[in-house]
């Protein structure tokens, strides 16, 4: 997060990307997405973990014929493997920041949620600022029509309050009678 932009990383498998958004294209609504099958996937993770040991103590335990070793093995390697995919396998937890020309997304449980969303009320913070700093400068030599429409236009969009409004407004009166 830097003063004026936020700079973005993400990665996958097969490539990292990494990118910059300016402040004042991000908005300030939050969205929550996550998957509902997390029970469902962690049961058919242990159902193939507790199929390959019964697998495996059936040969140990000389329970099967001889002539089904490899099968038995196969079927025991692909329950580890289907069980171990199946645990690393992280149902969506999303946290989106939207209402903006950009949309940025965050896990939600990494680190964890508290400072997922202390780390997102700076971005916000850092982005009203920024937006304040750019469309609420007081300047008594632009006109008076375009000032109060960029005020009304952050309040609207919420970067500024009714009160800062008009303090705002007073402010350039003072300033434009000097």
């Amino acid at each position: 997060l830097l003063h004026d932009k936020i700079i973005v990383e993400t990665k996958d498998l097969k490539k990292i990307n990494k990118y910059e958004v300016s402040l004042d294209r991000i908005g300030f609504r939050l969205q929550y997405q996550a998957e509902s099958g997390a029970l469902i996937i962690k049961i058919i993770s242990i159902f193939f973990l507790l199929c390959g040991i019964v697998f495996i103590s059936l040969k140990i335990f000389g329970q099967l014929p001889e002539y089904s070793y490899p099968n038995v093995f196969a079927l025991t390697i692909l329950c580890f493997l289907f069980s171990f995919l199946f645990y690393i396998k992280k149902p969506q937890d999303d946290i989106f920041l939207v209402g903006g020309r950009n949309n940025l997304v965050f896990y939600r449980a990494i680190p964890n949620e508290e400072k997922v969303l202390e780390f997102i009320n700076l971005i916000i913070a850092g982005s009203k600022n920024y937006m304040k700093e750019i469309h609420a400068k007081v300047d008594p030599t632009i006109n008076e029509e375009l000032f109060y429409s960029k005020l009304h236009w952050l309040k609207s969009i919420e970067v500024i309050s009714e009160m800062e409004m008009e303090e705002l407004k007073n402010e350039y009166r003072i300033k434009k009678l000097f």
